[in-house]
Order: C-alpha cells, then structure tokens, then sequence
C-alpha cells in the first residue's frame, strides 16, 4: 500500500505514513495501490489501472466536512449578527475563525474552511468600523450639544 498523500510505501497495519503524517487512506495525489501520481480527471491509474473512485473514497472525512459547514454557518451567521446583536456577532465571527483554521488544517484544500475564515475576519472589521462610526457620531453629537 501507497501513501495517498504522498506516494511513499507505507506499511499495511500503519494508520498513518510516517513520510508525511497524514492518515491512512487520505489524501487524492498518488494511487495508492502502485504510489503513482493520478489525476482526477481520469477513471483509472495510469500504471496500474486502479479505479480512482477506489483512490477518491476516503478523500476528507466527514467531520471534516462538519467543520468547515459548521464554520461557514458560523462566519454568516457572525455577519447577520453584527447589525442585530453586535458583540454576539463579534463572538461568532471569532469562533468561525477558529472552527475555519482548524478544519483547513484537517483538510486539504477545503474552500468552505477558508470562507469561513474570510468572514470572520469580515465580521470583526465590520465591527471595529462600527465601533469607530459611533465613536465619531457620539463626539459630533457632543460637539452640537
């Protein structure tokens, strides 16, 4: 058995590749009955002719996906919240943050953790401008008054 991640040989009872540390049977780069590197694009490994469903099953587990939804959910909720309830969406938008870093982390290359991320930071731009707005509002009013 071949790393899918990497490509290098990996032992049959080994629960994760000792070459590059990602578990057993993750990753979508190399066939991991030959180690060949396999493109998506194709229904099978060029040098052996292995299914690349076979290769693809176990590309990001589930969790991971759990994460980066419950991340996403978190970073337009943090948005909705901002103009609602502000320092609940502060709170949201930093727990996307977090939630977001720590499922791109499990995962490669997943788009929905790193949207997760970009609206957290969002969420917390916005609030700091409405911080400043109403700081400035605030010192005009007592200008006037």
């Amino acid at each position: 058995m071949y790393c899918k991640n990497c490509g290098s040989k990996m032992d049959d009872l080994a629960v994760i590749c000792v070459k590059c540390g990602v578990p057993k049977g993750q990753g979508v780069k190399y066939c991991r009955e030959c180690g060949s590197e396999i493109s998506p694009l194709k229904d099978a490994c060029d040098n052996c002719g292995c299914s690349i469903v076979y290769n693809t099953l176990n590309r990001a587990s589930s969790n991971d996906n759990a994460l980066s939804i419950i991340g996403l959910v978190l970073g337009i909720a943090s948005l909705v919240l901002l103009f609602v309830i502000p320092f609940l969406g502060l709170a949201c938008g930093i727990a996307a943050i977090i939630v977001g870093k720590i499922a791109s982390e499990q995962s490669y290359d997943d788009k929905m953790a790193k949207a997760a991320v970009i609206l957290g930071i969002a969420s917390i731009v916005v609030f700091i401008l409405r911080l400043i707005a109403a700081y400035a509002l605030l010192s005009l009013l007592a200008d006037i008054f």
